[in-house]
């Protein structure tokens, strides 16, 4: 996670926009139409009634400052995600919350937008842009799932999410009938746990790393995240292969493999392997990440390998850092944590 400061009232951090200043309509009006996105139309979605006035306020400001704007009315954020791919868009602007606002950037692939461009807004204006709306963002996406995956897939699993919209989708491909296996899924669509009576809870990254073995045997490298666990590097030298990270490939391709930005094309994938999901899990080895946040001066973001794991300092507020620490297990992780911040109160 990455911080990038306070503007205009907002705070900025990766590809999240947050108000820590209550606005009003006219503001996030005024605000939107400052923020020099690329010339062309800009997709804004949001998946409440509450959102509407909010997602039309934004909408404004996206044409005053000279760029389409195109409302994804009434849509889950993993469709939101699919269809602004689809349309071309230049990028996208999905409202998570609205008290406080909370929006999330995108690019014009579907791929989290860090925030670090609103800090340089100005009033620099290209003419009066269209505002349009689009009301079937879910219906297109979950059409294409099904081409995907083929109409008649349905697998055993249940479902678990305190989102209707969300729980309805995943319903479309998943009995939700299973004692063995269940899949838990966050209220925006964006990650998923599963737990399997035979081996216990499985993370979206273990997820993650499950398909990534499938297009490894594959001969296919995967495109991972940088958070994701240096047992993928491990993975891919077993079965002869390579794994390409988000900070060494574009966003078309990391958008084209899909599963890292879509968690219900990612089960529906695993579900679909002929060999047992949960023997895909099972070629795992056990992995561990902790995580500490200390405060800080030196918020340099820097990247540590060691004989015992892996140390990631990332800059997450004013002053203050975020330590993530990668091991084999649980114990050398938090003990890697805790020498770093050790070592870091000594040179304050």
């Amino acid at each position: 996670m990455s911080y990038y400061g306070e503007f205009c009232g907002f705070s900025l951090k990766d590809n999240i926009c947050e108000e820590v200043i209550s606005k009003s309509f006219s503001d996030i009006t005024d605000f939107f139409s400052k923020a020099s996105f690329d010339k062309g139309t800009i997709a804004i979605g949001y998946s409440s009634e509450a959102h509407k006035s909010c997602a039309y306020s934004i909408s404004v400001g996206v044409a005053e400052h000279g760029n389409n704007a195109l409302i994804l009315e009434d849509c889950a954020l993993p469709a939101f995600l699919y269809t602004s791919k689809k349309l071309n868009v230049k990028a996208g602007i999905y409202i998570k919350r609205v008290n406080p606002l909370v929006i999330m950037l995108f690019d014009s692939f579907g791929i989290p937008l860090n925030t670090d461009f609103l800090l340089h807004a100005s009033n620099c204006r290209t003419g009066e842009g269209n505002i349009s709306t689009f009301n079937q963002a879910d219906l297109f996406y979950l059409s294409n799932l099904k081409s995907i995956a083929g109409n008649d897939f349905s697998a055993d699993a249940s479902i678990s999410c305190g989102n209707n919209k969300i729980r309805n989708i995943w319903r479309k491909f998943f009995n939700d009938k299973s004692d063995s296996l269940s899949l838990q899924i966050s209220n925006d669509g964006f990650c998923v746990n599963a737990y399997s009576n035979q081996i216990g809870f499985i993370s979206h990254e273990k997820l993650m790393l499950a398909y990534s073995v499938c297009l490894m045997k594959n001969n296919i490298p995967p495109i991972l995240p940088d958070y994701v666990h240096f047992i993928a590097d491990e993975l891919a030298d077993k079965f002869n292969s390579r794994v390409i990270r988000y900070s060494q490939s574009c966003s078309e391709k990391i958008s084209d493999q899909l599963f890292t930005c879509d968690p219900l094309f990612l089960c529906i994938m695993l579900m679909s392997q002929k060999k047992d999901f949960i023997s895909l899990c099972k070629e795992i080895p056990d992995f561990y990440t902790a995580k500490r946040e200390e405060a800080s001066s030196d918020c340099a973001e820097k990247s540590i390998f060691g004989i015992n794991g892996k140390i990631t300092v990332t800059h997450s507020g004013k002053n203050r850092i975020t330590i993530a620490a990668q091991a084999y297990n649980a114990e050398t992780a938090s003990e890697l944590c805790g020498d770093y911040i050790s070592n870091l109160k000594k040179f304050k």
